[in-house]
């Protein structure tokens, strides 16, 4: 990948620059690359699959940020090492359907890997468990993977969002209004819908990391646990506004 960026993109472009140091620090970040394990150990197989869904990731959003007008921020080469380092969860979402086209889930069971059945936090199996090497391990759950027959997830964790914006949503953060709440109208249709992430179409804005400042590791909408810029907020600000926290 990084040749093909080297061949069709301008002398110079920061795109290059963030290829080129991204993967020259990962080769570097060996043996720990190597040894490390995912953040639910049992998935450890996919560690290319989520570092490849984590670049794509940002080069869509650099890409359709470009075609919108909008000043395009170059990628952290760095952030999966530093993740990794501060023990935070850095795998992406892998939706569904990726996960059914690519066939994830027998990719897990040939080498052994872990697709443990859930119910809540309640995590059982009648598959082999991988046994966790000496990595970096991560502290906390894993990704979640949903395949055509189950769902892959294990227990949940807080997580704060370090760059909250208290002067767009501070308001919000303390109002007895819940955002589960929220959702559970959405869901019934007696609310609008939430904005889409700037990630893409196919994923709403989590209203909890948004909106309240926290959220927790297995929500359905963690890869939109990101920063944004204030302009970027505005449908969230107008949907606060006109809809979710509108007082009735």
């Amino acid at each position: 990948m990084l040749a093909l960026y080297s061949v069709v993109l301008p002398l110079g472009h920061p795109l290059t620059a963030f290829m080129s140091t991204h993967y020259f620090a990962m080769k570097n970040f060996d043996p720990d690359w190597a040894n490390y394990h995912t953040s639910n150990p049992g998935m450890t197989s996919l560690k290319g699959v989520y570092h490849l869904a984590w670049i794509m990731d940002r080069l869509t959003i650099y890409f359709r940020d470009a075609q919108r007008g909008v000043q395009a921020r170059c990628p952290d080469p760095m952030e999966i090492i530093d993740h990794i380092k501060l023990r935070k969860v850095w795998e992406p979402y892998l939706s569904p359907t990726f996960a059914t086209k690519y066939k994830l889930a027998g990719m897990v069971k040939f080498y052994g890997g872990t697709i443990p059945r859930t119910s809540g936090d309640t995590v059982t199996t009648d598959m082999t468990t991988l046994t966790p090497g000496t990595g970096v391990p991560l502290v906390g759950p894993p990704s979640t993977i949903v395949t055509d027959t189950q769902t892959i997830t294990t227990g949940n964790t807080k997580v704060d969002n370090n760059a909250f914006n208290s002067t767009l949503f501070g308001i919000y953060k303390t109002t007895a209004v819940k955002s589960a709440d929220l959702r559970k109208k959405i869901k019934l249709g007696t609310l609008e819908k939430l904005p889409t992430s700037r990630l893409g179409a196919d994923l709403e804005m989590c209203l909890a990391w948004h909106t309240k400042g926290i959220c927790n590791s297995n929500c359905p909408r963690k890869a939109d646990h990101i920063t944004y810029t204030a302009t970027e907020y505005t449908p969230m600000v107008n949907w606060c506004r006109d809809h979710g926290y509108k007082p009735e």
